[in-house]
Formats: C-alpha cells, sequence, structure tokens
C-alpha cells in the first residue's frame, strides 16, 4: 500500500466517511412521521443540500440537515451565537452560515440534526432564519418538529 493509499484510509477511518452515510440512512429510517405529512428529496445540482425536506400536514416545511456531531454547544456572546465543540472550538466551516443559504434556497425551516449528540434542542439566531438545533434521537426530532407546526 502507498503513502496515498494510507494516508486516504486513515483519513476515512478518522472522519466517518462511509459511516456518515449510515449514520444518515439509519436516522432517516427511525423516523416516525404521520401519513399526512410529505417527505421530499433535495436536488443534488444546488449546494447547500438538505438530506430532507419535511412539508406537514400544515404545509409548513422543514429543512433537515444531519450531521454526525456528538458533542456541540452554543456560545452566545456580544459578536453573536456560534456553534463550538466540547473543547471550545468554533466548528468550522459553520454550519450555520450553510443552514442559512440552505433555508433562503428552499424557503424551509432549517433543521440541524445530531442524532448522536445528547439529548437538548436549542434555536440559533442567525441574519435571516432561526436555525432550529436537535440534539438527541429521531423521536425527540419527531416532538419538535409537531410542536412547531
Amino acid at each position: 500500500m502507498s503513502f496515498t493509499d494510507r494516508a486516504a484510509w486513515m483519513l476515512r477511518c478518522h472522519t466517518g466517511w462511509p459511516r456518515i452515510d449510515d449514520l444518515k440512512r439509519s436516522s432517516m429510517q427511525a423516523l416516525q412521521l404521520p401519513p399526512s405529512w410529505e417527505i421530499q428529496q433535495d436536488s443534488d445540482q444546488e449546494r447547500p443540500v438538505a438530506d430532507l425536506i419535511l412539508v406537514s400536514d400544515s404545509g409548513q416545511r422543514f429543512a433537515v440537515v444531519i450531521e454526525s456531531f456528538e458533542h456541540v454547544m452554543l456560545l452566545t456572546s456580544s459578536r453573536g451565537q456560534r456553534l463550538l465543540w466540547r473543547n471550545s472550538l468554533p466548528i468550522f466551516p459553520s454550519p450555520l452560515k450553510m443552514m442559512e443559504k440552505l433555508a433562503t434556497r428552499t424557503r424551509a425551516a432549517p433543521v440541524l440534526w445530531l442524532p448522536r449528540a445528547r439529548f437538548g434542542v436549542f434555536d440559533v439566531r442567525t441574519d435571516t432564519w432561526p436555525v432550529m438545533v436537535v440534539r438527541g434521537r429521531a423521536g425527540l426530532l419527531e416532538q419538535v418538529l409537531y410542536s412547531s407546526r
């Protein structure tokens, strides 16, 4: 195995490239939404891409992005709100900017779902859209979506 092959293998193992697809697939399968809700796929042609676009029975749209972050916290300061890793380092590139662009493009309420993270929900104020960050399994996401429609 060449050096570049080993480096690529180590990078895949460290970043979880193959596992993120499994996480997204299993998380989507765990969702139990009412039959009156519509699940749409986002087009792959425009970036950023939502993993799911959910349309409630009342017509409210949610653009859901699934990420594998486990230890995320919110920092509120005079300069605004930011998502940080548990060791207080900022997440770069910021998923909030991506969620803001996604919400503007899809005209849907942005939801950042972290199924591996510990239980908790918070809203992050951005310039244009409030981003809902849901830390927990599918049941918690379902509760949050039902209560916000």
